[in-house]
């Protein structure tokens, strides 16, 4: 009957049939959410099927997958070396879904940054999210920089990489209004970690329109 799972839970995680696929999702949540050791075995033994369930094709199964990685990326010691593999992926599928999936991708991608250092991630989030062609990404990916400033701090934030980098001005300079805004709230939040000094250059280099904005 309903809930009454049928086969080892390896073989259900790869099913032909969505929901048969879902179910195993929220059971391998279910177990993670009960595991206490960043070590244990559970997480070597399934953490091949994460990058699968960011594409599985079925919405409802995907979303309770970005549930499972978000899980993953608290419990799981491993979890940065899975940063790689599954951001790009997250950002790519995730990020321009419906906005139940999207919210679900954000929250997975600042859990992986809370595992690791935010670094890698939003490196990944700059090159694949801003340059992304569908056109819900790139300022949803901008914005995840303010949102990890906000949850990590600057002292946790590649500063560098957006200053001297030339990610912020890269963002200041996008074709899509919705990443100039969230660079220009980024801006004023630096501002209040690092003062106005270390900005002076990229806001001197930006025409003046933008600075009236």
């Amino acid at each position: 009957g309903d809930g009454e799972a049928a086969g080892p839970l390896g073989d259900r995680l790869a099913s032909k049939d969505w929901k048969e696929r879902k179910a195993a999702y929220e059971e391998l949540l279910r177990m993670w959410d009960g595991v206490y050791e960043p070590g244990d075995p559970s997480f070597a033994e399934f953490d091949w099927a994460l990058d699968k369930m960011v594409k599985d094709a079925n919405a409802s199964a995907m979303e309770a997958g970005l549930a499972v990685i978000t899980m993953y990326a608290e419990k799981c010691g491993n979890a940065p070396s899975k940063t790689e593999l599954l951001v790009p992926l997250i950002i790519e599928k995730g990020l321009g879904a419906r906005p139940g999936t999207a919210a679900a991708a954000e929250g997975a991608l600042l859990k992986l940054m809370e595992a690791d250092t935010p670094h890698a991630a939003l490196a990944l989030i700059y090159e694949k999210g801003l340059a992304s062609k569908k056109p819900k990404i790139p300022p949803v990916c901008a914005g995840l920089y303010g949102k990890a400033l906000a949850a990590f701090g600057a002292p946790a934030m590649p500063v560098r990489e957006l200053l001297a980098g030339g990610r912020l001005r890269a963002m200041f300079e996008h074709g899509s209004a919705g990443v100039r805004a969230a660079a220009q709230a980024l801006y004023v939040d630096l501002v209040r970690w690092v003062g106005e000094a270390p900005l002076r250059p990229v806001f001197d280099g930006l025409k003046s329109a933008q600075q009236k904005a």
